[in-house]
């Protein structure tokens, strides 16, 4: 196309500016009057800049129909003048995009390299980020994670080069939300992606959500729904009041998670299957293969045929390219991953793990962050009150209701043994010493060991203390949660029942507790004393000592790893 040069009221730089900056912030109306109110004065090349900037904007929206009136449009300048490398560069990236909203990343990122290309040769730099943005995205979506995220590092890196805020923030909500997504950015994740959001611009409708929606997702995996559903709630005012139909869809999917873990299944498969009549099945196959996906699961959870849903999976996966779809469907059983490159996709080997372990991924999952995942681990039902011992050693996982709590080392003997005698039912303070420490029960002397005890065993379950409920005849922990010992000797041999009454003088309550509760392989140490009996570190390492003095226990390491075990040979009676 022949450029020319004209003058008007309205500079023409800023003019396009301006609706590439609407575009981009969502304020698609806006950014159409700019257009409009300027075309008559515009040449032809610009006229096509200022539609591909609004064109995308619709196709990130659903507005398909204007989308597509405007690349038409385009297309027939192109057809009547000799296009250039800038004019190329935008119709390029135009069609890149549309093929990008469709799910055909393969496409998508055969433009956006042309895009790049001619942007490059005629040193367009602001064409250059976009480009470079665009392109980025394609790689992820079609499995190459780390050059994607280079690529869109690339598009940053020239954007903060530009006068252009708003295009640097979309490209840095693209590259958290995908390190969140893969699970690049682990356990910073969820502060990250919250910290972006409070710097962005209230005026900037598009990121917002994006960033909400992802944030709920990660609280979800990490087992904290109840967050996770108090974030979707501030996405849902920001989704709905623009009108943004992908991105609704995506929040009836984020609902949907939240609902299967509060078990909730039927109103789980309703939103996802209400989401997907909203879609436009011709151009939002990115979208619709992600709600298949979760459709698949619902129904096989449920115990319904999924064959359809299947079939639908394998013929989007295989129009899309979608990395993310090969590798749910490889899980699923329905095709291989081609490619699999270590360390890009944390969350994915995670899950591929959980799928081919199931509980003795266990480890691994606490080790990440995504506790969310244990339920699947464990195959607990998501209604399900659950306290789990010893996932890992010491530990304490507590299951309610999709929301799942870990708290290490914190779990002894002691404890173990307290909960398992609740477990039963209700129990009395005399059956709890005499099942416990073997104690023939006084009043006087054991109360204040029992409240102790229960005490720590409400600090321990934090925010669920109400589970471990008192009685008119001793405790009880809630009817509805069940026990799970996990690596735990509970009803195993014990050690010889003490009474206070014969035990050698020389030993005080807590030391016979002590050695009561500890195990042949059990270790114990002066914090874990001090805690357990709420005593001060002199006083634990002065009963430890003691022990040792008297042959009773022996002490391996030194200084800050000092631990205690029991000697075999020690019998108390």
């Amino acid at each position: 196309m022949a450029r020319s040069h004209r003058v008007g009221l309205v500079e023409p730089r800023q003019a396009l500016d301006l609706v590439g900056a609407l575009a981009i912030l969502g304020r698609l109306d806006e950014a159409e009057i700019v257009r409009v109110q300027n075309a008559a004065t515009q040449t032809e090349a610009e006229r096509v800049e200022a539609n591909a900037y609004l064109a995308i904007a619709c196709m990130r929206y659903s507005r398909h129909a204007e989308a597509r009136a405007l690349i038409s449009a385009s297309l027939a300048i192109g057809g009547r003048s000799p296009c250039d490398e800038r004019d190329t560069f935008f119709l390029r990236q135009t069609l890149g995009f549309r093929a990008y909203v469709a799910g055909r990343f393969p496409v998508a990122l055969m433009h956006a390299r042309r895009a790049f290309e001619c942007a490059t040769r005629v040193e367009f730099r602001y064409g250059k980020a976009l480009a470079a943005d665009l392109l980025g995205h394609c790689m992820v979506q079609t499995g190459e994670i780390s050059r994607g995220l280079e690529m869109l590092e690339e598009a940053l890196r020239i954007a903060n080069e530009t006068s252009l805020g708003w295009l640097r923030q979309a490209i840095r909500v693209s590259l958290e939300v995908y390190q969140a997504q893969f699970g690049v950015s682990r356990l910073e994740a969820v502060a990250r992606l919250q910290n972006l959001h409070d710097e962005l611009t209230q005026q900037d409708s598009y990121s917002q959500p994006a960033l909400l929606l992802e944030l709920g997702r990660q609280q979800i995996l990490r087992g904290r729904v109840t967050e996770g559903r108090e974030v979707l709630d501030r996405a849902c005012r920001l989704v709905y009041g623009s009108a943004h139909r992908r991105y609704g869809a995506l929040l009836n999917l984020r609902y949907a998670v939240a609902f299967f873990r509060e078990g909730e299944y039927a109103q789980a498969l309703n939103l996802v299957r209400s989401a997907v009549r909203e879609l436009d099945l011709r151009c939002d196959r990115a979208i619709e293969v992600e709600l298949r996906g979760f459709e698949r699961r619902l129904l096989r959870f449920l115990g319904m045929s999924s064959d359809a849903v299947d079939a639908r999976l394998v013929a989007l996966t295989r129009q899309t390219g979608r990395y993310l779809s090969r590798r749910m469907n490889a899980r699923a059983g329905l095709g291989e991953v081609s490619v699999k490159r270590a360390g890009e996709d944390p969350l994915g080997e995670i899950c591929d793990l959980v799928a081919r372990l199931r509980s003795a991924a266990a480890p691994e999952i606490i080790a990440s962050g995504w506790l969310g995942l244990l339920n699947d681990a464990l195959d607990l039902e998501p209604r399900e009150r659950r306290l789990v011992f010893d996932l890992v050693p010491g530990s304490l996982t507590l299951f309610d209701r999709g929301n799942v709590d870990h708290v290490p080392l914190v779990s002894t003997p002691l404890l173990r043994s307290v909960a398992a005698r609740l477990g039963t039912g209700e129990t009395s303070k005399q059956q709890l010493v005499e099942a416990v420490w073997g104690y023939k029960y006084q009043p006087l002397k054991h109360d204040a060991l029992v409240y102790r005890t229960i005490s720590r065993f409400r600090h321990v379950l934090g925010r669920h203390a109400d589970w471990l409920g008192a009685t008119m005849q001793g405790y009880q922990l809630a009817p509805d949660v069940r026990l799970a010992f996990e690596g735990a000797r509970v009803n195993g041999p014990s050690p010889a029942r003490v009474d206070p009454e014969s035990a050698p003088e020389r030993l005080n309550y807590r030391q016979i507790d002590l050695l009561r509760c500890l195990g042949a392989d059990d270790f114990t140490d002066v914090r874990n004393v001090r805690e357990v009996f709420g005593v001060s570190e002199i006083t634990a390492r002065r009963d430890l000592v003691a022990l040792v003095k008297m042959a009773y226990l022996a002490r391996v390491g030194s200084g800050r790893a000092t631990k205690y075990r029991r000697i075999e040979t020690t019998h108390l009676n």
